[in-house]
């Protein structure tokens, strides 16, 4: 997108339809609100222009619960580098009385790509019971454990919230991947024009592990995604190999959720001990997804992908069940990636009975 010129202004469409050829996603066209000088009698001055928008109230869809912003690592690092006075200024500038009304937030299960390492909260494999589960987050290579300054962000929000009686703060989670040793790391891509993504789509099984987890996570103080890690692997001549390659053998940024009976419960229960761990932190959690960007197929940030029969057989059997045990409050999202699949991946999630009912 250009800057909108004076006297012009932007009009943006969404049809839906590929990202890749076809029909575009977002359809953008710069349109004059000004007539032009030589558009006016000779002697007049140009008119002033004006653009009419129709609105029909009447006419309504879905419901907005809020908007909001991340939590992430990234936020909570740049949070505690500012002065005390400037992090009160930019907590109201969202969340306070006087502020733009934020009202929900998203916070990173495990690391993310807004992380400065690959890290989860149970690195001890085959340790299905989670007995190791513990709080962690970017601040070091190796923290105390419940260490995690994201909910130092989450807690301000929250007061802000209360002090301007804008009631609760909408809170949800997603992770970006699991443990290493949750995933298969057996995999093929194929390119498709219709996907999203330009290395096209990735499907579980193979011969043969298509990464082979060489490569050492380490902390770093500039962040994982440095330029120099992204820039170097461009995706424009993207081939059936490119997410494989991409992953330079970091594991965390590829692979598939095990379908092992034991692999999927305890991921299922992952995800309850992270809200029970920030409940104890004063946090409650208003929702979760089941998985940021599952269909994503590019592999230069953490990611760990699902089909929707996966997703929605992991909500059905385990995650669905035990959430509506343990917290019957907290929603199930499932989907979370762009929005040309939201009709055939989210829908195709909703016609599995068993899983809808989450």
């Amino acid at each position: 997108l250009t800057a909108v010129k004076s006297g012009k202004a932007m009009v943006v469409t969404s049809q839906g339809g590929a990202y890749h050829g076809g029909t575009s996603f977002m359809d953008v066209e710069y349109v004059s609100v000004s007539p032009a000088a030589e558009d006016a009698p000779r002697g007049d001055p140009p008119k002033k222009g004006h653009m009419d928008l129709a609105l029909n109230p009447s006419t309504t869809y879905q419901t907005i619960l809020g908007f909001g912003g991340a939590f992430t690592d990234a936020t909570a690092y740049n949070y505690e580098n500012l002065e005390p006075a400037v992090r009160q200024q930019w907590i109201d500038g969202y969340f306070g009385k006087s502020g733009i009304g934020y009202t929900s937030g998203r916070v990173n299960m495990n690391g993310c790509d807004c992380s400065r390492m690959d890290y989860t909260y149970d690195n001890v494999s085959a340790d299905y019971d989670l007995e190791h589960f513990c709080l962690r987050d970017d601040s070091a290579a190796d923290v105390p454990c419940g260490t995690d300054y994201k909910t130092t962000v989450i807690r301000a929000a929250q007061e802000a919230m209360h002090a301007a009686d804008a009631g609760k703060l909408k809170l949800f989670a997603s992770t970006w991947s699991a443990p290493t040793w949750y995933k298969d790391q057996a995999f093929t891509c194929k390119l498709d024009p219709t996907s999203f993504y330009p290395p096209g789509v990735c499907s579980p099984g193979g011969d043969a592990p298509a990464v082979d987890c060489s490569r050492t996570v380490e902390w770093s103080k500039e962040g994982a995604t440095d330029s120099d890690w992204v820039s170097s692997r461009p995706l424009t001549s993207a081939t059936p190999d490119t997410c494989a390659k991409n992953t330079q053998g970091n594991c965390f940024l590829a692979g598939f959720l095990k379908s092992d009976d034991k692999v999927q419960k305890s991921w299922a229960l992952y995800f309850s001990k992270f809200i029970d761990a920030y409940k104890a932190k004063g946090i409650d959690m208003w929702g979760v997804t089941v998985q940021n960007e599952p269909l994503a197929t590019t592999c230069l940030w953490p990611a760990m992908g699902y089909t929707a029969d996966m997703q929605a057989n992991f909500v059905a059997r385990y995650l669905g069940p035990l959430l509506r045990k343990n917290h019957p409050e907290v929603k199930i999202m499932v989907h979370d990636d762009d929005t040309d699949s939201l009709l055939t991946f989210a829908g195709e999630i909703l016609k599995d009975a068993e899983a809808a009912q989450f």
